[in-house]
């Protein structure tokens, strides 16, 4: 958990799909993500990302 200098708490919860395309991609919630799009494995080395999200990536191909 972390903490704003305003005293508000807040924590973050990732959640990564692994898929097929099928479609435009699209939320359910648009205020609530800033940027959704398909991307091939390869195309993730090249994207403006977290460094976390490589483990991300590594754990759920270890269970596909």
């Amino acid at each position: 958990m972390s903490k704003y200098s305003n005293g508000d708490q807040v924590s973050y919860v990732t959640t990564a799909y692994w898929c097929q395309l099928g479609g435009a991609p699209r939320v359910a919630e648009p205020g609530e993500v800033s940027e959704i799009g398909w991307f091939s494995a390869g195309e993730v080395p090249s994207l403006d990302r977290f460094e976390w999200i490589d483990r991300v990536i590594s754990d759920a191909e270890a269970v596909v």
